[in-house]
């Protein structure tokens, strides 16, 4: 009774669609250079240069995050952020992400680097007033410094401290 879909799916398998041969190449040939590109993108793993270079003329998508991970200069940054912006979203949102740590820590570096000259300065003023120190402590909480300035900063505050009680009206002798 249901002989002729029998023969229906018999005589499809039996001929081979050149079609089907063909998109299985490409697809083979795809699945080839997508392995030698993500291998290239391996590869570039101590040069920020070749990475960025990797990364703008890539096709694959997967290659191109794994040579991401190796940029972290500023300008090379901005470059690839740039040329990815409407390509690809998770390079470009990767770089974004560390262009905006970098800037951010330069942020910090200056505002530690501004209280730490204004404690410089309150060594040298002849009022000092408790209310100019307490000011740059309050400043100073909300800094995430390097080692190197929160040293600097101690030093400076410490100096400070004893100025402010040989300055002040209250501590006459």
């Amino acid at each position: 009774m249901f002989e002729f879909l029998f023969k229906r799916s018999a005589s499809k398998t039996a001929a081979p669609d050149p079609v089907v041969a063909e998109q299985a190449a490409a697809s083979a040939q795809s699945a080839s250079r997508r392995a030698e590109q993500v291998a290239r993108a391996h590869a570039v793993a101590g040069d920020e240069a070749a990475a960025a270079d990797f990364i703008l003329s890539s096709e694959f998508a997967d290659a191109r995050l794994i040579a991401a991970e190796h940029v972290l200069s500023l300008p090379l940054l901005e470059k690839v952020h740039q040329a990815m912006r409407n390509t690809d979203r998770r390079v470009a949102k990767l770089m974004q992400g560390r262009i905006d740590l970098i800037r951010h820590q330069a942020a910090e570096t200056q505002r530690a680097q501004a209280s730490i000259d204004t404690a410089q300065r309150l060594l040298s003023d002849e009022k000092l007033s408790p209310n100019q120190v307490a000011e740059l402590d309050r400043q100073w909480q909300v800094i995430k410094s390097t080692p190197e300035l929160a040293s600097a900063f101690a030093a400076a505050r410490a100096a400070l401290a004893p100025a402010w009680k040989r300055k002040c009206c209250c501590s006459a002798p």
